[in-house]
């Protein structure tokens, strides 16, 4: 069965659908050994979250790094780019309160291609995503990193993760 998150993950990959796998349009064999980029942003983040994120879980699927604090499921209809709402309501991951849910995922390319503006924040729901690109030095890849946060969360923790990953790619 397929995480299914919210379409920020999808970041205009999948244009005119709601919800995207954990994919970032890419489906790297599970076995495969993750990115170095992304071993060193999780990494970082470690040292961030280390007394400031107890129990955060840091897990790798399908090629990208996925970070969770404090966060559940919720019923959700998305909206779709005519501003309308879905009919039927989907499961997706997101931050509680004062939670952060991060994606990561290192893509081709010097820039992001997609159809979103990125640096952008989204309002969803119930939280805020923050997207992001971050060009690879010397390499022909970025990472696009998505971080979702609840109302409550701690702002300051939430500009260090997106600066841990403008460290990493330098």
């Amino acid at each position: 069965m397929r995480r299914q998150i919210s379409r920020f993950a999808a970041a205009g990959l999948v244009v005119g659908v709601a919800f995207a796998s954990l994919s970032f349009g890419q489906d790297a064999a599970p076995d495969k050994a993750p990115h170095a980029a992304l071993l060193a942003l999780k990494a970082e983040i470690e040292k961030i979250a280390k007394d400031r994120m107890p129990g955060a879980k840091f897990t790798f699927d399908r090629g990208q790094l996925v970070v969770e604090y404090q966060t559940r499921r919720f019923t959700v209809h998305s909206m779709l780019k005519t501003g309308a709402f879905t009919e039927d309501a989907a499961e997706q991951i997101g931050p509680d309160a004062a939670g952060i849910y991060v994606v990561a995922s290192v893509l081709p390319g010097r820039e992001y291609m997609g159809e979103r503006m990125v640096p952008q924040t989204l309002r969803e729901p119930y939280w805020m995503t923050d997207l992001s690109a971050h060009p690879i030095k010397d390499k022909n890849e970025h990472i696009f990193l998505a971080v979702s946060y609840g109302l409550r969360a701690d702002k300051e923790l939430v500009e260090a993760i997106k600066a841990a990953a403008a460290t990493v790619a330098k």
